[in-house]
């Protein structure tokens, strides 16, 4: 189905779960047709590398003929990223030693 401006789609949310894997923070989701995960050091990286991913594969949906939803053809989503358990230790650990690395000892 072709979008015009007459279409009215709705926006939706597509949740986003973020966990540490070790190494680095994982994200993924299959609330859509297929799954995509991407990976990173950091969760700005893992943010952006998940959009990334997540808009290459509805464009290879798109490009395969693969039926897909108007709202994703239009771009009309959040993304709602949650970070698990893991993943908020994590990101706590990092902001602990980073103010560590930040102290000033003094002698």
């Amino acid at each position: 189905m072709e979008i015009t401006q007459n279409t009215q789609i709705t926006m939706k949310k597509i949740p986003v779960q973020i966990s540490w894997s070790g190494d680095n923070y994982c994200a993924g989701t299959g609330c859509i047709h297929g799954v995509v995960f991407a990976t990173g050091k950091t969760l700005e990286r893992v943010k952006k590398e998940f959009v990334d991913a997540f808009q290459f594969h509805i464009s290879g949906c798109i490009a395969d003929g693969d039926q897909v939803e108007d709202y994703l053809k239009a771009g009309y989503y959040e993304l709602d990223f949650k970070l698990d358990t893991s993943a908020q230790h994590e990101r706590l650990l990092k902001g602990i030693r980073s103010i560590r690395k930040e102290s000033v000892s003094v002698e």
